[in-house]
């Protein structure tokens, strides 16, 4: 518990640290989001995947055996297609025809950097709404002191004049 209050004190003295906090925390939302979308185009280029690769369309009918583990249904393509978003390129394989470099092309584009780009961007909007609310709030608190300091001031000098 002490950590913790520690941990809460240092959040407190150091400005920056307290927004990037804020900000993450913030941004968890979105990031919920995009990860829930990055699973629903997962799942369609496993669909996909399964079709053409897994039933030997981009083939010519000829499925070789090793497209048929691998792809052989939507949920060998999604975990194999999850692998090859992680950068496992053992899953990139029969690469002599065309139509499958190209499957596998724009599986690595849309899944790794459109997806990426759109979290970045998620991310990023909600750091800097985030930390406009904080300044914001900060601002608000110096104005409200400052009245305060005036007041007293105020307050002071007519006391001064009254005695």
């Amino acid at each position: 518990l002490v950590r913790i209050l520690r941990l809460y004190r240092l959040l407190t003295m150091c400005t920056s640290l307290r927004k990037l906090v804020l900000g993450i925390a913030d941004a968890m939302q979105g990031t919920i989001w995009v990860i829930i979308l990055t699973f629903v185009v997962l799942y369609i280029f496993a669909i996909v995947f399964a079709t053409l690769v897994g039933g030997g369309i981009v083939f010519n009918g000829e499925t070789p055996d090793a497209a048929e583990n691998t792809f052989g249904s939507v949920e060998l393509s999604l975990y194999m297609l999850f692998k090859l978003m992680n950068d496992d390129q053992s899953v990139v394989m029969f690469t002599d025809s065309v139509w499958v470099r190209l499957l596998f092309m724009l599986a690595m584009v849309v899944l790794n950097w459109v997806m990426l780009a759109t979290l970045t961007s998620v991310v990023t909007d909600h750091m800097n709404s985030s930390t406009s609310r904080a300044e914001k709030r900060e601002m608000q608190k110096e104005e409200h002191e400052t009245r305060l300091r005036r007041k007293s001031r105020l307050m002071n000098v007519f006391q001064e004049i009254d005695d």
